[in-house]
C-alpha cells in the first residue's frame, strides 16, 4: 500500500538545522499534545460522477490528456475515451484511479462499452507498476464481447482468462483480502460470475519494488489506435470494510 505517512517531533539547533525524534532517534511512539480532535465526516463508498470536477481520491498516471476524459460529455458518468496509449507507453494513458487504502476491500464499477475491434478494452486494472498490473476489461474476441482477465507481470503476459458476455451495461468487481484478489462481473439482477483469482504478492513493494503502492482504477486503450466508442462508466464504489460488500452485490 505504499509508505505511510506519520508524524515525529523536530526541533530546532542553534546552527538551523532540524533534528527529528527524541535526539535525533525516531521511535515507533511519541508523547502528543493535548490538540482538540477533528472529526472527519465519512466519505460516501459510491461515485456518481455527478460532480462537474472529481473528487480529490482520484488520481492519473503522469499528465493526463484532456481529451481522454469527462464528466460532462455524458452527465451522470465518467466518460474515458480510450486512445493508443497503453502501461506499455511512459505516457498516460486513459486511467483514472485511487489508491488501495486496505487490505481487504472491494470495489465495483458499472460500465457501458461496446469494442469494435480486438485491440479495444475498457474496464478495470489494479496498477503496481507499468509492467506489474492486473486488467480487468471488456473486449472483442473472434467477433465476440468478452470479459477479459490478464496477469502482466515483469513486462509479460503470463496468464489470461475470458468469458462472453452479453451486450448491455455490466458490473465489474474486485475484492481483495491480504492474500488473493478476486475479479467478478455481475449483470443487473444477476448473481456475479467468479472470472478469475491472482496473488496480491505479486503486485507488492516486495516484489515489484518501488514505494507508491498499488492503484486500482478504471482504463480504456486502444492499444496503438483510437477506441471507436467510449467508455461511460455510471458509477464507482470503493468500499474498505469487507462487512459491507455483500451491499454492492444486491445493487
Amino acid at each position: 500500500m505504499g509508505r505511510e505517512t506519520f508524524l515525529a517531533p523536530v526541533t530546532w539547533s542553534e546552527d538551523g538545522w532540524p533534528k527529528v525524534g527524541t535526539d535525533g532517534i525516531v521511535k515507533e511512539e511519541h508523547p502528543v499534545p493535548n490538540l482538540p480532535p477533528h472529526i472527519w465526516e465519512k466519505e460516501s463508498v459510491r461515485d456518481n460522477f455527478d460532480s462537474p470536477t472529481l473528487g480529490l481520491s482520484w488520481n492519473f498516471l503522469r499528465n493526463p490528456h484532456a481529451r481522454d476524459w469527462s464528466l460532462t460529455a455524458r452527465p451522470g458518468f465518467l466518460r474515458l475515451n480510450g486512445s493508443k496509449i497503453s502501461f506499455k507507453e511512459k505516457d498516460s494513458p486513459a486511467f483514472v484511479c485511487r489508491r488501495q487504502t486496505a487490505f481487504n476491500l472491494a470495489v465495483s464499477a458499472k460500465i457501458d462499452f461496446t469494442p469494435t475491434a480486438s485491440n479495444e478494452e475498457a474496464g478495470l486494472v489494479i496498477r503496481g507498476n507499468d509492467k506489474n498490473h492486473y486488467d480487468f476489461v471488456i473486449t472483442l474476441s473472434d467477433e465476440k464481447r468478452v470479459i477479459l482477465f490478464r496477469e502482466y507481470l515483469k513486462d509479460n503476459v503470463v496468464k489470461t482468462n475470458h468469458k462472453v458476455i452479453p451486450d448491455g451495461d455490466v458490473i465489474l468487481q474486485i475484492r481483495a483480502t491480504e492474500l488473493q484478489y478476486q475479479f467478478l462481473i455481475q449483470q443487473e439482477g444477476k448473481i456475479p460470475t467468479m472470472i478469475a483469482t491472482s496473488l496480491t504478492k505479486n503486485l507488492s513493494t516486495e516484489v515489484i519494488g518501488g514505494f507508491t503502492g498499488v492503484f486500482i482504477g478504471m482504463y480504456a486503450s486502444g492499444n496503438g489506435q483510437d477506441n471507436q466508442n467510449p467508455a461511460d462508466f455510471d458509477w464507482f464504489e470503493y468500499v474498505p470494510d469487507p462487512a459491507e460488500i455483500e451491499m454492492i452485490l444486491e445493487e
